[in-house]
């Protein structure tokens, strides 16, 4: 039970004055302690469940480095109840006699605080599909468009893949690290910059006679936010004379600074793309909307959060005596994607640090000052949200009664 005194009087007065005086200080302070509480325990709790939420990303981070099993954890209820109560005394003396009225008067209020929070357990299977799903286009670029050095390792992270050369081993993989490099340098070297506009983009890039197209084609396109349109701008020669079905599409663009430029013009042709442009749309390898291939658009596969993880992973100093125990590193870290990231570790429990986790009883941490590692796990823990939006609640559920704690 929490109990605080919110006023003790005794002095003398008169007696009349004795219970209007304990009814409005009660009332007082019965009023007083609802919003008070309100402000004060929503940050504790907010708080709680950030420190709590961001040290389970990075505990399973250290797990995925020594291959153990996943697990993550959601707090999907925290009900607080709270009560108050309030006490008082009187007394009066020397009532009707002669001389002043002589009267006491105390009182208390007193609140209670028991809060109930409920964990229920990330593991049904939509949440397993979520987390072995490309990320977003849109989420990715979110993490991506100020341009930089972290800005630009964090998309090689999570990228696998780049105008059909994806990351694999072999003459594919070679072409995927030129398309990534040249990407890279684009933004790093000030030559181009990433943003969002609206476009035209092809449902298909099957083009179609214009002879070919119906009335009813053209009321079906228009009813539906679609327009047809000159295929020759999308296709080049193979679309000459024919039309294809467009859309008005938000989505990314990389906006040359220069298009003119021959350093441009050759990292342009690194990416596969038609050089002398000034922009050129980004999208999703797996969008409905990105079929077929297109020399102005650049197609961008993306990892999934299990497989970024496991490549942020690698970036966990292991122990020298659990070294044994370790799997071999079984992602690529090149120049290209390797990240301003690393989880420190120690036998001691680290001090003034909030990010830290014991696993196979050692302790794994972020460093106060590492701000660049504590960003890329600020970005995979939103990742997580956003892949997971769409999981049901799973089973078992998990509730814990926590207090009453007492002041």
């Amino acid at each position: 039970m929490m109990r605080r005194s919110m006023w003790r009087l005794a002095a003398k007065v008169p007696a009349g004055r004795v219970l209007i005086c304990l009814a409005f200080g009660t009332l007082a302070g019965c009023a007083s302690i609802g919003p008070t509480k309100l402000v004060d325990t929503h940050q504790g709790y907010n708080d709680a469940v950030q420190l709590a939420e961001s040290r389970e990303m990075l505990l399973n981070i250290v797990r995925l480095r020594f291959g153990d099993p996943i697990q993550f954890l959601e707090v999907t209820q925290i009900n607080s109840s709270f009560s108050v109560g309030a006490t008082a005394s009187g007394s009066a003396a020397n009532v009707g006699g002669a001389g002043a009225a002589v009267g006491s008067l105390g009182g208390s209020v007193s609140y209670s605080d028991s809060p109930t929070l409920t964990f229920t357990p990330r593991s049904d299977q939509q949440f397993a599909r979520d987390i072995l799903l490309p990320v977003h286009l849109h989420d990715v670029i979110s993490f991506t468009n100020r341009g930089g050095a972290y800005d630009s390792a964090f998309f090689a992270l999570l990228t696998s893949g780049i105008n059909e050369a994806p990351d694999i081993p072999g003459p594919n993989g070679e072409l995927y690290l030129q398309r990534l490099r040249a990407l890279r340098a684009l933004i790093e070297e000030n030559h181009a910059w990433i943003t969002h506009g609206k476009k035209w983009v092809p449902k298909s890039n099957v083009p179609i006679a214009v002879e070919e197209i119906t009335a009813f084609d053209h009321v079906w396109a228009t009813n539906n936010g679609f327009q047809w349109t000159d295929a020759e701008a999308f296709l080049g020669e193979s679309g000459r004379g024919k039309a294809i079905m467009v859309l008005e599409y938000h989505t990314p663009l990389l906006v040359l600074k220069d298009p003119s430029d021959p350093q441009t013009e050759e990292y342009v042709r690194l990416l596969g793309l038609e050089p002398g442009l000034r922009e050129y749309i980004i999208r999703a390898a797996t969008d409905e909307i990105a079929l077929g291939r297109s020399l102005n658009f650049i197609y961008v596969g993306f990892r999934s959060l299990k497989e970024i993880m496991g490549i942020v992973s690698e970036y966990v100093d292991v122990p020298a005596e659990l070294s044994d125990t370790v799997p071999q590193p079984r992602y690529r870290r090149t120049g290209e994607n390797k990240l301003p990231f690393r989880v420190r570790s120690s036998e001691r429990e680290p001090r003034d640090t909030a990010y830290k986790v014991l696993v196979h009883d050692h302790w794994f941490w972020i460093d106060e000052s590492d701000v660049d590692s504590k960003s890329v796990l600020e970005a995979l823990y939103a990742i997580l949200l956003r892949q997971s939006g769409a999981s049901e609640v799973g089973a078992p559920t998990l509730t814990l009664p926590v207090g009453p704690q007492s002041n």
